[in-house]
């Protein structure tokens, strides 16, 4: 058997961290979340990665109409939802949603495929607080979620 001389080396690198803990606390959060989009598997992966990562009240609208009725029932703090949807897109449910007195302060994330810089105007001027274009990386969502949360509300 021959050894890899370099097995072991850094090559100047830190080492990874053991395990990427993004809670400080690890207890579960308490924020409600609220998914619009129209591809049931989309939405499932992205409430299982929720759920595995301490955010575990999620729920899931399959349109912009279905999302805009719940947010008059119940309450969220935040809303990730696609653009191109049948009926309702996605920058009209964050207008809608900016209208309402009930739902202006909700915070808001789109989760699209549509990349071109026209769509996140659209989506920046209605009020969308960030834009995620897929396919995205769960961790960098994650990440993005997080940052969102911890901005007061409007």
């Amino acid at each position: 058997m021959i050894e890899d001389p370099r097995a072991g080396e850094s090559f100047g690198l830190p080492e990874p961290p053991e395990r990427v803990d993004y809670e400080t606390d690890g207890r579960p959060r308490t924020e409600r979340i609220l998914i619009i989009e129209d591809d049931p598997d989309i939405a499932r992966f992205i409430k299982v990665n929720l759920n595995g990562n301490s955010f575990p009240h999620v729920t899931i609208a399959e349109d912009g109409q279905a999302g805009l009725a719940l947010t008059e029932q119940e309450d969220f703090e935040l809303v990730l939802t696609g653009f191109m949807m049948p009926g309702v897109l996605g920058d009209e449910v964050v207008r809608r949603l900016r209208a309402r007195p009930r739902t202006r302060h909700l915070r808001v994330i789109m989760v699209t495929s549509q990349s071109g810089t026209a769509y996140i105007r659209r989506a920046m001027l209605a009020g969308a607080d960030d834009y995620v274009t897929k396919p995205f990386d769960p961790i960098e969502l994650l990440a993005r979620i997080r940052a969102v949360l911890r901005r007061p509300k409007r």
